[in-house]
């Protein structure tokens, strides 16, 4: 990994920090959302956070896709189900990138 300087606002140092602590909720969550990084550093914290921020883009992208898709009359539920899983496999590889 390349170290790369970010700066933060005070607000969003903060923020980190409670991602960051262990024994806090948004600790516990988010290592629930991405099991792959074990978050025991900010620099950790960051990683996971990336990663859980880049599915869930994902996945909005992939529901917008699919309700233009509805909306154009294009699309059945059968693949609705096949964008789900796509979204999934998607999320997945890109976290042992």
């Amino acid at each position: 990994m390349k170290r790369r300087t970010t700066g933060l606002r005070d607000e969003e140092t903060a923020l980190l920090a409670l991602y960051a602590k262990p024994g806090t909720t948004p600790h516990r969550t988010l290592g629930e959302l991405v099991p792959e990084v074990a978050v025991r550093s900010e620099s950790s914290a960051i990683r996971a956070l990336m990663l859980a921020g880049h599915r869930a883009v994902e996945e909005e992208h992939l529901r917008r896709a699919y309700d233009r898709a509805v909306e154009a009359g294009d699309i059945d539920p059968e693949a609705l189900a096949w964008h789900a899983a796509a979204g999934s496999v998607s999320a997945a590889l890109w976290a042992q990138e």
